[in-house]
């Protein structure tokens, strides 16, 4: 089991509300509990994780622990605000901040992928991008070039 600390999280309160920091994000969850919040994140981060770590041949993929834990962490964090924000606003349909595994062919959850192996592998972000959203490398090139024209319309 992932603890709080191995994943450069900062969980704190503020006013009824619960702040949560990493190297990745800083979100701002209203009305919840900080209790609460740590057990969703580690639940929900095992979940992403390891459904990423299914996905790679360490040796053969060239990828590190670390890298996975943090495009997770990021991901976790998106979701928990975005699932946060839809609570908050729908308050009659009772949504929960599980993580929701149709989540992971959501193109923000690619976005975040795509965004965090540019950074890092400049070089060879389209190959590690391509292992971990589960495309061949030219349907992920293309899929790229479609999120891009997207964002730049």
């Amino acid at each position: 089991m992932v603890g709080l600390n191995d994943l450069d999280v900062e969980i704190t309160s503020e006013n009824g509300n619960v702040r949560v920091r990493s190297n990745e994000r800083n979100v701002l969850l209203i009305d919840q509990h900080t209790d609460y919040i740590r057990k969703i994140i580690l639940s929900n981060f095992e979940l992403v994780f390891g459904f990423f770590l299914k996905k790679i041949d360490a040796p053969k993929d060239n990828f590190h622990r670390i890298d996975i834990e943090r495009i997770s962490t990021s991901i976790v964090l998106y979701y928990l605000n975005m699932y946060n924000s839809w609570r908050i606003s729908h308050k009659k349909l009772k949504i929960s901040l599980e993580f929701q595994e149709k989540d992971f062919d959501n193109p923000s959850t690619h976005d975040i992928i795509f965004l965090y192996n540019k950074e890092k592998y400049p070089n060879n972000w389209e190959e590690k991008s391509a292992v971990l959203i589960g495309l061949p490398i030219g349907e992920t090139k293309e899929y790229y070039k479609r999120r891009k024209d997207f964002y730049n319309k």
